[in-house]
């Protein structure tokens, strides 16, 4: 998906949002509007995914992380920013057809600053981890095994340095996916007050992006932001390097 495509998306569903029947009183401001939409979707609400597999996902990406970051860099933080200006496109061009609609002023813009300004630094992290990428390292995990690369073909700064780097990507990875779905929710939640078939489709989107609302996500994307930054640009480097028990 590219972001042209994301544009169109975002203009297109927006504008095929039916108005909302004057007769209801639609809710105006961004509380009012979270209110009425959290006590509609408690009632549709279904079980919840426990979370099982995290644990093993997690477990299996860590022994990996390293080699498969030094292999796979450069398409990887190529379809990050790819993915962060698609998203940036997609709900500029909704937010701006909504509120030419009148359905997305005053507070409303306040809500969208943040993660909004959260994703464009995001293509600035993709585009320093760019240059951050170790010399050489995609050509050696290439040729040699996980075990052999790690142990034999790497010194340990430069273990150090790439395992940090991947830290750094995949953390700012997660940071992007919650801008992005936090931005996403409030262009979404505005969209939903219409009727018809297409504010059921931007409901349905606000529901699966509400957990993005609220302040403890908002401290959770600002920290997730801050650890990316640390590890792309070196600090968590250089605090293992000067570590007694880590350092090379």
């Amino acid at each position: 998906m590219s972001p042209l495509i994301g544009a169109v998306m975002g203009l297109a569903l927006t504008v095929m949002v039916q108005p909302a029947d004057e007769r209801s009183s639609p809710p105006k401001t961004v509380n009012e509007t979270r209110i009425i939409f959290v006590h509609r979707i408690e009632v549709q609400r279904g079980t919840q995914d426990d979370g099982s597999w995290v644990f093993p996902i997690g477990i299996a990406a860590v022994l990996l992380l390293t080699w498969g970051y030094a292999r796979y860099a450069e398409v990887g933080v190529a379809w990050w920013a790819t993915f962060t200006l698609t998203f940036i496109s997609f709900n500029a061009a909704a937010g701006i057809a909504a509120a030419i609609r009148g359905e997305f002023l005053g507070t409303w813009f306040a809500y969208i600053v943040f993660p909004l300004a959260s994703l464009f630094v995001s293509l600035w992290l993709a585009a320093s981890a760019k240059v951050q990428i170790l010399p050489g390292a995609v050509e050696a995990a290439t040729k040699h095994g996980f075990v052999n690369f790690y142990l034999n073909v790497l010194s340990p700064p430069q273990r150090h340095w790439l395992f940090t780097q991947a830290i750094g990507v995949l953390v700012g990875a997660l940071a992007t996916l919650w801008a992005a779905a936090r931005l996403t929710h409030y262009v979404a939640l505005s969209n939903q007050r219409g009727s018809g078939r297409w504010a059921s489709l931007w409901r349905g989107v606000a529901w699966a992006t509400n957990r993005t609302a609220g302040w403890p996500s908002l401290m959770f994307g600002i920290f997730f932001y801050a650890l990316s930054g640390a590890c792309i640009h070196g600090l968590a480097y250089e605090w293992l390097m000067h570590s007694p028990r880590l350092g090379g």
